[in-house]
C-alpha cells in the first residue's frame, strides 16, 4: 500500500468520525427540546375559557388544583347570571378530564390533551350520549408550574435604604360606559343557551319590569305564534325558562289585558 492510499484512508476515517460526532451532538441537543414540550405536572388552576366548535359562547371555569384533582365552578361566558354550577375533574400526565353539572340536570364531559403549545384540545359530550361528541379547545396557553425556590440570602445587611422614586401623576383610567338601562315597562331576554352543540333543550333568562303602575303584571309566552300560555304574575323579576332548538318564542309582559312589552327569542 502506498503512502497516498494510507493518507486517503486516514482522511476518510477522520471525516466519518467527525460526521458521527456531529450527528450525536444534534440528537443530544434535540432530545431536551422534544421532552420539554410536555410538563411532568400541568397546572390549570384559575379562571379560563373552554371554546366549543359550533357555539357562539364559551364556558368560563374557575378551578382549584390539588395535585391531580380539580374542583371548582363553571359558567356561561355570555350570561354570568346563569351559574355558577359545580365542576370537577382530574389531570393524568398530558390528559385532562373535566365534568360540569349543568342546572338542567345534564352532565357535560370534557376530555382533552395538552398540545406542545400549552393549549388543551379535545372532545366533549353529554354523559348520557357519549357517541355524540364536539370539539373544544382552551383559549389559554398553560405552562409548567415553576419549581419551588430555595434561595438563601448570603448577606442580611441591606445597606442604607434607597430613596423612593417620585412617581409622576397617572392619568385616570377611562371606564366603558355601562349599558343603557331597560326601558320601563319592558322585558328583555338573553340569547338561547345550550350546554353543548347537540343539546336539544336549552334556556333563556328573562328579565322584566312593569313599573310602579303595574305591580301585578303578568308574563305570558307563545311558541311558533301559537296560543299564549301563562308564565308568572309578578310586576318585576327575572326567571330562567326552557327553550327548544329551532322554535320561535314570544314573551309578553301584560297587565289587565294590555300589552306592555314583548321580546322574541329563536332557539338556535
Amino acid at each position: 500500500m502506498t503512502n497516498r492510499s494510507i493518507t486517503e484512508n486516514n482522511v476518510t476515517i477522520h471525516r466519518t468520525a467527525v460526521l458521527c460526532v456531529s450527528l450525536l451532538a444534534v440528537i443530544v441537543v434535540l432530545l431536551p427540546i422534544s421532552a420539554g414540550a410536555q410538563c411532568k405536572n400541568w397546572y390549570v388552576g384559575g379562571v379560563w375559557e373552554i371554546k366549543q366548535s359550533g357555539l357562539k359562547y364559551g364556558i368560563i371555569v374557575d378551578l382549584k388544583q390539588n395535585d391531580r384533582v380539580l374542583i371548582g365552578t363553571a359558567n356561561i361566558s355570555t350570561n354570568l347570571n346563569y351559574g355558577p354550577v359545580k365542576a370537577k375533574g382530574t389531570i393524568d400526565g398530558d390528559n385532562l378530564s373535566l365534568q360540569i353539572f349543568w342546572q338542567d340536570g345534564t352532565v357535560g364531559v370534557y376530555n382533552a390533551k395538552f398540545l406542545s403549545s400549552g393549549r388543551l384540545d379535545g372532545n366533549g359530550y353529554e354523559k348520557k350520549t357519549p357517541n355524540i361528541t364536539h370539539i373544544w379547545q382552551s383559549k389559554k396557553q398553560f405552562k409548567c408550574p415553576p419549581p419551588p425556590s430555595f434561595n438563601v440570602p448570603l448577606n442580611t445587611y441591606k445597606g442604607k435604604p434607597k430613596p423612593k422614586p417620585v412617581s409622576s401623576p397617572t392619568k385616570p383610567k377611562t371606564e366603558e360606559p355601562p349599558p343603557p338601562p331597560m326601558k320601563v315597562p319592558g322585558i328583555i331576554a338573553t340569547q338561547a343557551i345550550f350546554s353543548h352543540p347537540s343539546a336539544y333543550t336549552g334556556f333563556v333568562v328573562l328579565t322584566w319590569d312593569a313599573g310602579p303602575d303595574h305591580p301585578y303584571a303578568e308574563v305570558w309566552y307563545k311558541v311558533n305564534n301559537g296560543e299564549e300560555t301563562f308564565l308568572v304574575e309578578k310586576g318585576k323579576g327575572s326567571r330562567q325558562v326552557p327553550v327548544e332548538r329551532y322554535k320561535y318564542y314570544t314573551y309578553i309582559l301584560t297587565d289587565a289585558g294590555k300589552t306592555l312589552a314583548t321580546i322574541n327569542v329563536v332557539g338556535n
